[in-house]
């Protein structure tokens, strides 16, 4: 997909039901980084806006509940990406969330000028009924 490499800031993050409820699992105000290499590495991180800081003065410090609070509001992963069809496909090596460490997701991504659009499945919030997840980024002026 040519125009993908750089750095991209979150736009918008939502889920929908497949009964049509939206839901924002980092908030409506989430912030995010997608950073997509030329040598076909891609990383990235998402969070709630209006994380709080610990108490304590470094995480290895801070309480059980400091670091439930803020892993509540975070999610991060990285590995390599690769194209089939109209699907960008993440092959995930590092995790925050640890299950998914040696997985594939594959995304439908659509880019228009600087703004690129991927829907997936994603694992809901609620009893594990499948969701499927809305994910805009623009691309940031960090990237030249």
């Amino acid at each position: 997909m040519i125009g993908i490499v750089g750095i991209w800031t979150l736009v918008s993050y939502k889920h929908e039901s497949f009964e049509g409820i939206i839901f924002y699992p980092m908030g409506p105000y989430a912030l995010g980084r997608l950073i997509y290499t030329e040598k076909g590495y891609f990383s990235v991180m998402i969070m709630k806006a209006d994380r709080k800081q610990f108490d304590a003065p470094s995480v290895f410090e801070a309480s059980a509940e400091e670091k439930l609070a803020a892993s509540d509001g975070f999610i991060a992963y990285s590995g390599k990406y690769s194209f089939e069809d109209n699907k960008i496909v993440h092959q995930i090596d590092m995790s925050f969330f640890p299950n998914w460490i040696g997985t594939t997701h594959k995304s439908t991504a659509v880019l228009a000028n600087d703004t690129l659009s991927i829907t997936t499945t994603a694992l809901s919030a609620t009893a594990g009924a499948q969701d499927i997840a809305h994910i805009v980024w623009k691309k940031s002026e960090l990237s030249g």
